[in-house]
């Protein structure tokens, strides 16, 4: 599995605990611990809040669901995506509309 798959499947794994420690991840993956350190730095690197406990008994956190932060619209923002879309269909018959059509969903 490449590194970037590893990570991947990573995030979206622990993306749902609570807490996890390196052993956990190095028996998932199949990887040395020094590999597991790396990958929860890279982790830590592209925004994923992880926070360490460290001791004998310590462990990694995550905040809770907090994979993509959340994006906030104001009212007038929201109204101008909304417009925008509605114009756009307009060019439904033309090759602009396959642009828009993907990106959109």
């Amino acid at each position: 599995m490449k590194k970037s798959e590893r990570l991947n499947d990573m995030m979206m794994y622990l993306n749902d605990k609570k807490s996890f420690n390196l052993k956990d991840i190095m028996n998932r993956y199949s990887i040395s611990k020094s590999t597991a350190l790396r990958d929860v730095q890279s982790l830590e690197e592209i925004g994923m809040p992880i926070y360490s406990n460290p001791g004998r008994n310590g462990y990694y956190g995550i905040l809770p669901n907090r994979l993509l932060s959340p994006i906030v619209f104001t009212i007038d923002e929201v109204h101008a995506l909304y417009f925008s879309m509605q114009t756009l269909n307009a060019y439904q018959s033309t090759p602009f509309w396959s642009y828009p059509e993907n990106g959109c969903e």
